[in-house]
């Protein structure tokens, strides 16, 4: 009997080991079904061993596990016509190398000044509640916040600076919609430097002169700290802060997460009058920085 490795992570045909390859001649496995015509794609059902109950994949490309998913899972997915990216999203998610994977388990240890006020760290999620979320708003999520929130921390909070959990998305709506700025040109449409006064002009209040065809929505989730934020559909708003009580005066800021468009997986702070772009190009970057 094939022995399978449950740590078993994408690798090209050609470099493979014999026993793996050897699976695929019917070994633990049941043909779920095969493509001629998309790179001689086959299916397989594990159903044996401490893999049993996922489904596999062979092609010209080499073999991949698709960790986690069960057969009704790819079913749903080939009904859904969504297949196919699923298993591209798996092979990015395989990918960090074990330096990243170091670096983000120092970020264990939050910095002192949110640790002073109490913070914690939520449990992380699993990657079947990942990918309930993703289906459930038609999007796929950037790799590092996957990696974050699966490994590291599903959240976290304190009484000035939250990390928001999955769960705190519910209801949350516009996530699959283009990210107004998809392109650096429409990023040039608005002079940002015109707003970066808290005390003049708000860039929320002359957006339609800008950009007249993204509208604000009538309502938003209370999720965002101002109504006026929510305008920024195809963005997860994923960090809130609060500077500390007075003697100072209180300021709030909020950070998200671009889901889709160039600037995919970078995060940009969203501070009273304005948006400030480009404050990270990806998540674990950001949490180095704030963390660290």
């Amino acid at each position: 009997m094939w022995e399978q490795d449950p740590d078993f992570d994408p690798f090209n045909a050609e470099e493979a080991d014999e026993r793996y390859i050897g699976a695929y001649n019917g070994n633990g496995f049941v043909t779920l079904m095969e493509d001629e015509c998309c790179g001689n794609e086959t299916w397989l059902l594990v159903v044996t061993g401490p893999c049993q109950g996922e489904v596999w994949t062979r092609s010209e490309m080499g073999i991949q596990r698709l960790k986690g998913c069960s057969f009704l899972d790819w079913l749903e997915l080939h009904l859904s016509k969504k297949l196919i990216k699923y298993v591209e999203m798996c092979m990015d998610r395989e990918s960090f190398n074990q330096g990243e994977l170091d670096s983000i388990q120092r970020l264990k240890k939050p910095a002192k000044r949110i640790t002073k006020h109490g913070f914690q760290w939520n449990p992380p999620t699993s990657i079947t509640t990942v990918r309930q979320f993703e289906s459930e708003h038609e999007i796929l999520l950037p790799n590092e916040y996957v990696q974050f929130i699966t490994q590291i921390a599903n959240g976290g909070k304190s009484n000035v600076w939250s990390m928001y959990s999955l769960e705190d998305f519910e209801g949350l709506t516009g996530l699959s919609e283009p990210f107004p700025f998809q392109t650096k040109d429409d990023l040039g449409k608005i002079p940002i430097n015109k707003y970066c006064d808290i005390w003049g002009e708000s860039v929320w209040d002359d957006w339609s002169g800008y950009l007249p065809d993204i509208k604000m929505p009538e309502q938003a989730h209370q999720i965002w700290y101002k109504k006026e934020y929510s305008v920024l559909r195809g963005a997860l708003p994923v960090i809130f802060f609060q500077n500390d009580p007075p003697p100072f005066r209180a300021a709030y800021s909020q950070n998200i997460l671009i889901l889709n468009g160039e600037f995919r997986g970078e995060v940009w702070g969203l501070l009273s009058h304005c948006y400030l772009p480009n404050v990270s190009k990806d998540f674990l970057q950001f949490m180095q920085f704030t963390l660290g």
